[in-house]
């Protein structure tokens, strides 16, 4: 598997294969874009700066039979700042993203701050390929990919939270190959498996493959990587995705991301999802598998299972929209007594006032600890959600 990937991106370069040049906002720099604050220089330089926050509302109840709040308050949950642009030459490009807020700076399973999200620099071959160096998302499960700032919902589903792939450190390839109506996508990397701003710790690397297939040609405003159906897409289009991953020798205990165990295991993941839009229709869902070896000795273990995200939006006017997810996870019997599984169900309310970058998002739901649906049973629960996005 590892010179299958090496191999790739040594060939790649040499293929007749023309890239895309303006993707998906977290997986290349916005090199035209009418957003944000912008200064360029003929084709020396290109800056563009863009702001936003998700200032939030918060409700967990005691159980399900009782309502009274075990948890209630205010949070900012996210303050990014993010610049993007070239630098030279148009082909050499870059994408910086900061976070502020405590809640965004990795602070839940560690007590050193990490303000980097993203630091890449990129090289463009031509318009439909081009490779990235430094730290960014992985290309993993769908839901990941999409930035935080255009979801459907406040927040991203548990499956994604316990299987996603996450950020790392290293070399990737984006590389986009138009076939009539149809197009192809193939996107890579090779990188530390250690997660962002990590440490070096061993020789063990992690390899990543995606590959995505629209059948009906390329979404309006790459809408595929963005939530819901503000395109008002008047053809139906589909995106359908295939991946796998490998990291060997990781020490946290989701692989790139989560506490750190106290010796080194392999993760091994398989994803697939699809998205579809039409006529103000929206419909996602991913699932992922992920396994691997136990370590030696660890009283943190590894997060192992598979999970299914369903999470469809109908446009109800111009400017509202109406959600309902539905997710699972549920982990591997070797790691069954250490993480349960866990279920979400939920209906969700949007309001866009400028698209994804000015809204406010409603989400209530119930939440399953466990194997048991009792809304008197021990971990199960009712939350809500309140946020405004505000943002250029």
């Amino acid at each position: 598997m590892k010179w299958f990937f090496l191999m790739l991106l040594a060939v790649l370069p040499s293929l007749a294969i023309q890239a895309q040049r303006e993707t998906e906002s977290d997986e290349a720099p916005l090199l035209k874009t009418s957003q944000g604050i912008r200064f360029q220089k003929d084709s020396l330089y290109s800056i563009n700066m863009r702001f936003r926050m998700q200032n939030r509302f918060f409700y967990e109840s005691e159980d399900g039979a009782n309502l009274t709040p075990s948890s209630l308050g205010f949070l900012v949950r996210r303050l990014r700042f993010r610049l993007d642009g070239f630098l030279f030459d148009p082909r050499l490009a870059y994408y910086i993203q900061l976070s502020f807020s405590r809640n965004d700076l990795g602070l839940t399973n560690s007590d050193v701050a990490e303000p980097i999200r993203d630091a890449m620099i990129y090289y463009h071959f031509s318009p439909k390929f081009y490779i990235g160096f430094g730290q960014g998302k992985l290309p993993g499960n769908r839901q990941r990919v999409v930035s935080s700032g255009n979801l459907q919902l406040p927040e991203r589903s548990p499956v994604n939270n316990l299987l996603t792939l996450d950020r790392d450190v290293g070399a990737f390839f984006y590389a986009s190959l138009p076939l009539g109506q149809q197009v192809f996508r193939l996107k890579g990397a090779i990188s530390s498996g250690e997660g962002r701003n990590a440490l070096p710790r061993d020789a063990g690397l992690a390899y990543t493959l995606r590959a995505e297939w629209l059948p009906f040609g390329a979404f309006k405003n790459n809408g595929d990587y963005s939530e819901g159906a503000l395109e008002g897409e008047d053809k139906p289009k589909v995106s359908i995705a295939v991946g796998g991953h490998f990291n060997q020798w990781a020490i946290r205990q989701a692989g790139t991301h989560g506490m750190e165990m106290q010796s080194a295991a392999d993760f091994q993941a398989l994803f697939a999802d699809i998205a579809f839009k039409y006529k103000g229709w929206s419909l996602m869902s991913e699932a992922i598998y992920k396994t691997g070896n136990l370590p030696a000795a660890s009283a943190v273990l590894p997060i192992f299972g598979q999970g299914l995200l369903v999470q469809a939006g109908k446009m109800l006017g111009n400017k509202t929209e109406l959600v309902l997810r539905w997710a699972q996870f549920v982990p591997n019997s070797s790691v069954k007594l250490a993480y349960l599984q866990r279920s979400q169900s939920g209906l969700g309310f949007n309001w866009y006032f400028q698209g994804h970058r000015i809204k406010s998002q409603l989400f209530f739901g119930y939440e399953q600890l466990g194997t048991r649906w009792d809304l008197n049973h021990t971990g199960n629960q009712w939350v809500g959600q309140f946020q405004v996005e505000f943002g250029i």
